[in-house]
């Protein structure tokens, strides 16, 4: 555990209950437990009719059948401090979806019960709260948005009714924790989050402080992915991020920030140079590329990788005689991690390139916390960690080093 600060881990129910290679065995988590103050588990999300379902129909009681939420509440039996939590919300955006959440915002009746359904679930079945990601639309000329600018009167309306559900939710739920989970950016929190009018009601405001750049929205520039600090001739970065927020009114023991368990990785362009064995620092991100690469392992997501799928891409004796594009990759950082961690072919044009964090990196953010004072660090998903410690020493390596990082 740790001395002040919390450690929440998203735990996903489509890995839980995926019937392939990418399935996370659900005993697999128990290692972690002790750990953690906090799960998320979900995410769930609306219905066409505005209630609560779950992720997945194997979630609740069904035939004499445990449900995977009442597993993941009972994980509160390992740990008696843990806090497990149903995250509702957000999941592969879908800008279709997007505005069925934001109807539901501005409509009362499909709020109210929403919240008496939404309690109901979190009582039955022993969470301590929710979470919520909502489904906000995001911003590249987006036409649901510009129908509300000029039909309903703009973004602040949406700021207003999600605002007024946050309060209806927390006075519905009373002693029962509320959490919202935000994207970084500066546009999103001024359209989507007056956070004087939210703060009072909820425990942590959870912002994912990662794919600053990624193979689906970046898909010809390969770059750090979740840099702390911002790299040269960029604007974005964690240390960014957070300031938005503070300057947003979020107060310093509320705010948690997102450290990624996976990676982003891309396909580098034919033009790339030779690189040498050397890093100089020419030779850093970004570089050109022509989009991400396919399915990672524990993913099945192209453009992402597990950290074991990125550890096992650097050199070891079952690809050391490996050549071409399938040649192990040379891993490099800077000296305080203040970009990442990044690995890359060096001897090829067109190999691959993985952005992704280390335990060295974890280290640094959980340090980055304690001198900000901020509230802790939610590790987006907990099931792509190192579980089985198959590329560290230990299990859960990145999880340890947050941990170990709050414990001093």
């Amino acid at each position: 555990m740790t001395k002040s600060h919390c450690i929440i881990g998203f735990l996903g129910s489509d890995s839980i209950h995926k019937n392939d290679q990418f399935k996370f065995p659900f005993e697999k988590i128990e290692p972690a437990v002790s750990t953690l103050t906090h799960i998320l588990y979900g995410p769930a999300f609306l219905s066409s009719s505005n209630s609560l379902t779950p992720p997945h129909p194997d979630d609740i009681d069904s035939n004499n059948k445990e449900g995977t939420y009442r597993k993941v509440t009972a994980l509160k039996k390992l740990n008696p401090q843990l806090k497990v939590l149903l995250s509702v919300g957000r999941r592969d955006y879908d800008e279709t979806r997007t505005e069925q959440y934001v109807n539901f915002l501005a409509n009362e009746k499909a709020r109210a019960g929403f919240i008496e359904d939404a309690l109901q679930i979190v009582k039955k079945y022993g969470f301590d709260g929710i979470d919520l990601a909502w489904e906000f639309p995001r911003y590249r000329k987006n036409p649901i948005m510009s129908f509300i600018s000029s039909v309903l009167g703009g973004e602040n309306v949406v700021k207003s009714n999600f605002s007024i559900f946050v309060r209806e939710l927390k006075e519905k739920f009373g002693d029962l924790i509320v959490t919202v989970t935000a994207l970084p950016n500066q546009k999103y929190i001024e359209d989507f989050y007056d956070v004087p009018a939210i703060q009072p009601f909820v425990q942590y405001i959870i912002v994912s402080t990662y794919d600053y750049c990624t193979p689906k929205d970046n898909p010809l520039t390969a770059d750090f992915s979740a840099p702390l600090y911002t790299p040269k001739n960029r604007k974005q970065s964690v240390d960014v991020s957070v300031s938005k927020w503070r300057s947003a009114g979020v107060q310093d023991n509320k705010l948690v920030i997102g450290l990624p368990t996976f990676g982003r990785s891309w396909v580098l362009g034919d033009n790339m140079v030779t690189f040498k064995s050397v890093k100089v620092e020419n030779q850093e991100p970004p570089f050109n590329a022509n989009g991400p690469t396919p399915p990672g392992k524990r993913t099945g997501v192209e453009g992402q990788v597990a950290l074991v799928g990125a550890r096992e891409r650097l050199s070891n004796p079952s690809n050391v005689h490996l050549v071409g594009s399938d040649a192990p990759l040379q891993e490099f950082t800077n000296h305080a991690y203040e970009h990442g961690t990044y690995a890359i072919n060096t001897n090829i044009s067109g190999g691959d390139f993985i952005s992704y964090e280390t335990p060295e990196s974890a280290t640094c953010k959980a340090e980055y916390v304690q001198k900000k004072g901020l509230a802790g660090i939610a590790l987006f998903n907990i099931e792509l960690d190192d579980y089985n410690g198959e590329k560290y020493v230990v299990k859960y390596p990145l999880l340890n080093a947050v941990s170990k990082q709050f414990r001093l």
